[in-house]
This record gives C-alpha cells, sequence and structure tokens, in this order.
C-alpha cells in the first residue's frame, strides 16, 4: 500500500474536529512516501549506470566531435577517409560546440549526465502514460534500470548506456514523445520524435512507428497518411534523393562478405540461439501483459508489437535475403531496444496482476530474479530467456483451463527451473572465478538489490522516516562508487605534458599502433589518425569503400597476430592467422607486412619483436589486458617498428 493509501485509511481521533488529523496525515505521509521512492529509485539507477567515461562506441562519437573542430585533421583515418555516420546525425555539431568549450573529459562526463537525467525523465512520462496506479509505474521503473537492458544480436546494444553517445538522448526524448503522445499530447509528443530523429534516426525510427500505428488504431486517417508516406518514400527511391538511393544498392561480393563479419548484428540470421530467444521471451511477456491490462494498455501494447514484427520481418527479408543496402543501414530491428524497455516494465505489472493462486506468478518471480542478476553476470541471461517463456507458457495454460496448474505439471515446471537455477551458479561460478571485476559485481548486485528491495516496500506498505534515511544512504553509496574511471583513462584525458610521446611518435607519419590503446592515445592524447582497428571498420556496412581497406589492411595485419584480431571466429572483429599466438615473433614477420602495406610507415606494438630493433616509450599508466587464457597483462610499454628501415633491412624506427 503506498502512502498515500495507508493516509486514506488512517482512524480519526476520538473528539477531534472533523478530518483536520487526517488532512495533516495524508500530505505528510504522501510526501515522505514521494521522497523515498524517488530517491531510492535514483539509488537504483547510479548504483547500475556508473562512470566510465569514453568506451565501447562513445570514443567514435568523440572523434566525430574532434574532427569537426578541426576538419580534415583526421582525413587519412580509416573511420573517416571513405565517409563517417556523422553526416547523418545533428548530434556532432551540437557536441562539438561543448567539447571545444569545456574540453573533451568535462564534455563526456557532462554530455552522460544530461543524457541519463533526459532517458530516466523520458522512462517516467512513457510509463506514467501507459500505467494508470502510481505502485505500478514505480515498479516497473525499477524493473527497466534493474534488469538486463541488452537487445539485439551480438551483445552489442543495450538501452539507457552507461557511456554518452546519441543512441541515449534519443531514447529518452523518444520515449518523452511517446508518453506524451499516449496522454493524447499528440502535437507535444511530435517535437521529441522529430529530435530524436535528427540526433539518431535508426533509434527514433521504430518509435515514430509505434506512434503513427497507434494513432491508425482509432483514425482511419492515419491510414492516409502513412500510404502518402510510402508514396513519398518510393517516389524518393526512384529519383535517389539523398539516402534513399540505397533501396536500390545490394551487398555483393567482397562487401558483402565483410559486412557479414564486422557488422553482423545487423542481420537476423547471423544472432545466436539465445539472442532470438531473448526476442521470443520479451514478445511472450508482452502477450500475458496484454491478457491482463486495459483497453489503453493493449492498445498500446499492440501497436508496439506490430512494429517490432515488422521491423523484424524487414530484417529478415530486406538484410539476410536480399541484402538491400539502405534497409540494412536503417537496422529496422533496432526497435528492439523499446521492446527491451516494455517487456522489463511490463514483467514487474505481470507480477503484480497475475491471480494470486496461479503457480506462473512465482515463476515469474523467479524471472524477475534472474533478470536482475543477467545485469551483472550477462551469462545468466542464456538461462533466463528460457525460463521466461516457460514461465509464459504456464501462464498461458492456466489461462486456458481458469485455474492453477494441477501437481503433475508443477512439478515438471520446478525440475525445469530447478535445472536452470543449477545452470546459473554454474554460470556466476565461472564468471566471477574469471572476472576482475568480482568486487564490483557484488557490490553492485548488492546495493542495486537493497534498493530495489526497499523501493518495493516503501511502495507497498506505509512510508516511515527510516526509509528515506537508509535511501539517502543507499544514494550515497551509488554515488561514491559511480566513478569508474580506470589510470589509463585518466592518462589519456589528462592535460599535456612532455611525457616522452611526442619525441617517440615524431615522424612516424602512417602509424599502426595494436590495440585499442594505441587508438586512444593516437585520436586522443596526440591528435593524430590510426592506421586500423576492428572499432574503425564500423563504416563499412555504410561505405563499400571502408569495407574494401579495413578488408585490405586486416587480411595483411592478422598475420602478425595482435590485439586487434580475435582468437577465433565467433566475434566481429577478423581473427588471427594463428590462435592464442601473441604479436609477431619475427623481425621476417614485420618485413613482410610492410612490404605488402606500402602507405603505412610504422608499427607500434606492445610486445617486442625478436631480432628487430625498435624505439621505446614507457607509458605513465598501464592499462590491464585480460587474454583469452585467462591471464592478466598490464601493458605500458611499447615499441616502435620503421617499415622504411624494415623493407630495407635497416635499424631502429
Amino acid at each position: 500500500m503506498t502512502g498515500e493509501a495507508w493516509a486514506d485509511t488512517a482512524p480519526s481521533r476520538r473528539g477531534a474536529p472533523d478530518n483536520p488529523p487526517i488532512a495533516t496525515a495524508l500530505p505528510t505521509a504522501s510526501r515522505l512516501a514521494a521522497a523515498s521512492q524517488i530517491v531510492l529509485l535514483l539509488a537504483l539507477w547510479v548504483i547500475t549506470h556508473p562512470y566510465v567515461g569514453l568506451v565501447h562506441d562513445a570514443r567514435l562519437y568523440a572523434i566525430q566531435a574532434l574532427n569537426a573542430l578541426e576538419p580534415g585533421r583526421f582525413g587519412a583515418d580509416l573511420f573517416f577517409k571513405y565517409g563517417s555516420q556523422d553526416q547523418f546525425t545533428l548530434f556532432t555539431p551540437l557536441y562539438k560546440n561543448v567539447v571545444g568549450l569545456i574540453g573533451m573529459a568535462a564534455a563526456t562526463l557532462l554530455s552522460e549526465v544530461v543524457g541519463q537525467a533526459l532517458w530516466l525523465g523520458g522512462l517516467v512520462v512513457l510509463l506514467r502514460a501507459i500505467l494508470r496506479r502510481r505502485r505500478e509505474w514505480l515498479l516497473a521503473a525499477a524493473a527497466v534500470v534493474l534488469f538486463y537492458p541488452g537487445y539485439g544480436g551480438m551483445d552489442t546494444f543495450a538501452y539507457g548506456e552507461i557511456f554518452p553517445t546519441p543512441r541515449l538522448f534519443a531514447e529518452g526524448l523518444c520515449m518523452l514523445g511517446l508518453g506524451l503522445a499516449l496522454r493524447g499530447r499528440r502535437v507535444a509528443g511530435w517535437p521529441p520524435l522529430l529530435a530524436a530523429a535528427a540526433i539518431h534516426p535508426l533509434m527514433a525510427l521504430g518509435p515514430i512507428g509505434v506512434v503513427v500505428f497507434h494513432a491508425a488504431l482509432s483514425d482511419r486517417r492515419v491510414w492516409l497518411a502513412i500510404a502518402a508516406g510510402l508514396a513519398a518514400a518510393l517516389a524518393m527511391t526512384w529519383l535517389g534523393v539523398g539516402p534513399f538511393g540505397r533501396a536500390l544498392q545490394q551487398f555483393n561480393g567482397e562487401w558483402l562478405r565483410v559486412v557479414l563479419r564486422r557488422c553482423d548484428f545487423a542481420f537476423l540470421m547471423e544472432w545466436r540461439w539465445w539472442e532470438l530467444a531473448q526476442v521470443a521471451a520479451s514478445v511472450a511477456v508482452l502477450a500475458v501483459a496484454h491478457r491482463l491490462g486495459d483497453g489503453r494498455e493493449r492498445r498500446m501494447i499492440l501497436a508496439l508489437g506490430a512494429v517490432t514484427g515488422l521491423g523484424l520481418a524487414a530484417t529478415l527479408v530486406g538484410s539476410d535475403v536480399l541484402h538491400n543496402v539502405l534497409i540494412t543501414n536503417l537496422q529496422p530491428w533496432r526497435i528492439l531496444w523499446l521492446t527491451a524497455v516494455s517487456s522489463n516494465a511490463l514483467l514487474a505489472v505481470v507480477i503484480l496482476r497475475a491471480p494470486a493462486d496461479r503457480f506462473s506468478r512465482n515463476l515469474f518471480l523467479v524471472v524477475a530474479l534472474a533478470l536482475a542478476a543477467t545485469r551483472v553476470f550477462v551469462g545468466i541471461g542464456l538461462v533466463g530467456n528460457v525460463m521466461a517463456l516457460i514461465a509464459c507458457a504456464v501462464f498461458a495454460m492456466e489461462e486456458v483451463r481458469g485455474r492453477a496448474l494441477p501437481p503433475a505439471p508443477r512439478l515438471i515446471a520446478v525440475a525445469l527451473f530447478s535445472v536452470a537455477a543449477g545452470l546459473i551458479l554454474v554460470i556466476v561460478y565461472f564468471s566471477a572465478k574469471v572476472s576482475p571485476h568480482l568486487l564490483w559485481w557484488l557490490f553492485e548486485l548488492t546495493a542495486a538489490f537493497a534498493a530495489a528491495g526497499l523501493l518495493i516496500g516503501v511502495i507497498l506498505r506505509r512510508a516511515r522516516r527510516a526509509a528515506l534515511a537508509v535511501a539517502a544512504g543507499l544514494l550515497v553509496v551509488g554515488l561514491a562508487g559511480a566513478d569508474r574511471i580506470d589510470p589509463w583513462q585518466a592518462y589519456v584525458f589528462s592535460p599535456p605534458r612532455d611525457d616522452g610521446l611526442r619525441a617517440f611518435l615524431a615522424g612516424a607519419g602512417t602509424t599502426y599502433w595494436e590495440g585499442e590503446l594505441g587508438l586512444e592515445l593516437l585520436w586522443f592524447r596526440v591528435g593524430a589518425p590510426n592506421y586500423y582497428s576492428c572499432l574503425q571498420g564500423t563504416g563499412a556496412m555504410f561505405y563499400s569503400g571502408t569495407a574494401a581497406d579495413y578488408d585490405r589492411r586486416g587480411r595483411i595485419l592478422r598475420t602478425l597476430n595482435t590485439r586487434d584480431f580475435a582468437d577465433d571466429e565467433k566475434g566481429m572483429c577478423e581473427s588471427k592467422i594463428r590462435p592464442k599466438a601473441f604479436g609477431p615473433t619475427s623481425r621476417a614477420q614485420l618485413a613482410i607486412a610492410c612490404r605488402a602495406l606500402p602507405d603505412l610507415d610504422t608499427f607500434i606494438l606492445d610486445r617486442p619483436v625478436p631480432g628487430a630493433a625498435a624505439r621505446v616509450w614507457r607509458a605513465p599508466a598501464a592499462q590491464a589486458y585480460y587474454e583469452s587464457t585467462g591471464a592478466v597483462t598490464k601493458v605500458a610499454t611499447f615499441y616502435r617498428y620503421s617499415c622504411a628501415d624494415l623493407r630495407r633491412g635497416g635499424g631502429p624506427g
């Protein structure tokens, strides 16, 4: 029972005037409950969203901002040489001004704080528009924050990212616009949606489709607008206007091969079974929520389900079968970010609404715990999705029967969940055994469960002053552990000083610096292009030139078995010639690579090459690499080799 509900039922004192004690208690209890709930939700968010700085794709948007500040400086970089994705977004022009004003490190922190505030605010607006009861939308918001945020293939994307990209802002704006539209304020909802499309069109395409489809369910005139929009798109395709001209292009030959490897997340048939199971589980949870929802909620779920189905079908036919360039570039499967948000939110509602005598309700509770643990131990998602499908199947059988399952089917479900629990324990054991971040995992999981448990207690029962004090304490704990910037990143973005780096690179020319450490040093500390890395190949899907050159450089460099290449064929990065090998083992290997890459001047590696003389530089900070063998290698020393000397058999680089 919420604080408001408790206040409404508080008895008045005998002989007191009409209602004054209740009138006083109502706002006091209400404010106490509201304050506790808000602080706990913020604490849960902060605990699960530490600040990690420029990691993952955030580096791509950061380098685009730097390139926009100094046009042409990174023109020779593989990421920019044939075109970059910043021509499709207004994020870069906005971001570059912030970077130019306060610097990259401060701009990264500011963007992340603003983006996360927008995201959490948009989530609250959306859930309040869908769910009428306060306790339901609050618990739904907590579930979205606590449960596993990943979606799509290859473990590449997650909603509400902990690093600054346009996706974070676009998702927040989309939820804000969708929430306003669902509350009947369609005109007010379109500016946030259009702003999201301007910042990241791929993330906004699906939510815009949901708003349009939702409106079409109640107003047939919208179908005419949809038809007109499709006709306009066909006309622009025929005329070759802007990106619509790509609808007449097809991936083929070597371009298709590179894209299927480097950007395999864009093709449904490349996804692994547990990623497809996650989609199925999300759809199943939405179906259960549709069954338990009212008319307004059902219309929203129907619109989301229809657009999700269309997005997946368009991906399967357009990308996997036809290899169409425009459809693959648009990635219509990305509607799954909103599907994941909605299914996580509505799972909490399903638990609240499912009949108490139904066995499936208990199964959903176990699924919720598994999804919460998946946020920290990602491997649990392998099992959690199957558990969710089983719980939904049990719910469907109980709905058909009109009562709980008989003992025999219950025992089967319990047995399956017991096996799943055993697998989860095995996953946790091996994940914890090899993880260098086990203490952080335990801290995050414990603090998050504490915040979530207290939030549930505050929502369902009387709010006490002690709850607010504990909530504030959890928020402080979350803030205390929020800064996860490691020493390496602190060094990369610290003010320039004479640490020998510029002297080490003097006259280096076109440089391949092994691993992501080298990429970060060249891009953000030196302000110079890098010759090759897996990250720079992200534009292969959009530009055939990028794909061809990425493939040409990678085919030669992979013979050196450096850190830019994977130990197996499972990832999106090219694999090493020799799995488990660590760098070149002879001067001859470097010389052969230099002769095969006439446009390369310098190699910088983090291990010495026997028989090859090198310049050496030691960085002021070290970064740890966690090898596939389980060993931890701290890297701070780098070795420079000159291709000119290697080609002619000379001395140091």
